[in-house]
């Protein structure tokens, strides 16, 4: 498998997973034939990469983190309860409680786990599809930091919940949003969350984390510029930022390791130090099927991640950087690096979804 742009892919090319919207709904099966109308179908949805099938890289396997059916019955519940409140109907807090506790239960299951990203972004659905990815990523975080099940379970709802304010706000056409942050009452949507989760129950430690997630350390965050933020804020303004700029609702998104260096260089400015510490070494910054450049000018595809030595994937060859362009390698010519063994070679750039190679301007800072 790998992760390529969808400005690559050409008819006939064989999906290696199956692409699903947030609600379940199936958009293209596993080894189906891409058609043009499939790429137009795909683009059109806000789809930047898919993972395809290629000779020689059948061995290597998506990351899924949580199984897909409870991530498309998380974003199914959020849906359901947002759109009873629209409608000033009577909304089931239950219904939020039995999916946060499914993932839960998964993520418990999985002790290893590492915050991946995963480049398949459905626009339609992307702001439920956020805050399901906040909640799971924030709830391995928790893990890391040793919360025992009731700070587990506090910070797993505070996080599947956070934007629940702007998912509230009424747009004139939703298929026409350029970006949340120019809604008149953007601002205002952290204070909209934490009302809301108290007319459903929730604990004020859960509607404190809600309103505080946009607060950052230095005041410059909001409703209230405070620097006195609670824990689970913390958590999840670093989280949700994370995933804001690496899967944004439009244009094209910062690699995992660009990420980690805008926040570590904002850690103990924006963010806490601490938990920036513990969350740096969970974030697995090039995933299965992504394509990067070695020191050596190699274009390769990263096939497995050791969890000790993130940086230093296993990879193979894939091609070679020449003349501002990737020439591929024969399949005789394919071979298997691990980094954690070959120390002379590191990693020094990566291909983003518009098959365009960047080249990191300090790799060894991570």
């Amino acid at each position: 498998m790998i992760k390529v742009s969808l400005d690559e892919i050409v008819s006939g090319n064989e999906l290696q997973f199956p692409i699903f919207d947030g609600f379940g709904r199936l958009l293209i099966g596993k080894g189906v034939a891409i058609t043009d109308s499939m790429l137009d179908r795909l683009k059109k949805l806000g789809v930047r990469k898919v993972p395809i099938e290629e000779e020689g890289y059948e061995d290597i396997e998506e990351v899924d983190l949580v199984d897909q059916k409870s991530v498309i019955e998380a974003n199914k519940a959020l849906r359901d309860v947002s759109n009873d409140i629209k409608k000033n109907k009577i909304a089931d807090p239950e219904i939020i409680m039995d999916a946060a506790d499914k993932l839960i239960s998964e993520i418990l299951n999985k002790p290893k786990l590492s915050i991946a990203v995963n480049d398949v972004r459905i626009y339609r659905d992307y702001l439920l599809s956020h805050m399901t990815r906040t909640a799971i990523f924030s709830a391995i975080l928790g893990t890391s930091l040793g919360y025992n099940d009731y700070k587990l379970k506090t910070l797993m709802l505070s996080s599947y919940l956070h934007d629940i304010g702007l998912l509230l706000l009424e747009y004139q056409d939703e298929n026409k949003i350029v970006s949340f942050e120019g809604h008149p009452q953007y601002k205002d949507h952290p204070t909209i969350g934490r009302d809301v989760v108290r007319r459903l129950g929730f604990s004020s430690v859960v509607a404190n984390a809600i309103v505080q997630h946009h607060e950052r350390l230095d005041g410059t965050g909001f409703p209230n510029s405070t620097k006195i933020i609670n824990d689970y804020a913390q958590i999840i303004s670093i989280i949700s930022f994370f995933d804001s700029l690496t899967q944004p609702f439009v244009g094209e998104g910062y690699s995992p390791s660009e990420a980690l260096e805008l926040i570590m260089g904002n850690s103990g400015i924006m963010f806490d130090q601490d938990i920036v510490k513990i969350f740096v070494k969970k974030v697995m910054p090039y995933p299965p099927g992504t394509l990067v450049l070695l020191s050596n000018d190699i274009i390769c595809v990263v096939k497995d991640v050791n969890p000790s030595f993130v940086l230093r994937p296993t990879v193979k060859t894939y091609g070679i950087y020449e003349n501002h362009e990737i020439k591929r390698f024969e399949l005789d010519q394919i071979i298997e690096i691990d980094l954690v063994k070959e120390l002379s070679l590191t990693i020094v750039g990566q291909v983003n979804s518009k098959g365009v190679l960047k080249r990191f301007t300090n790799p060894e800072s991570l």
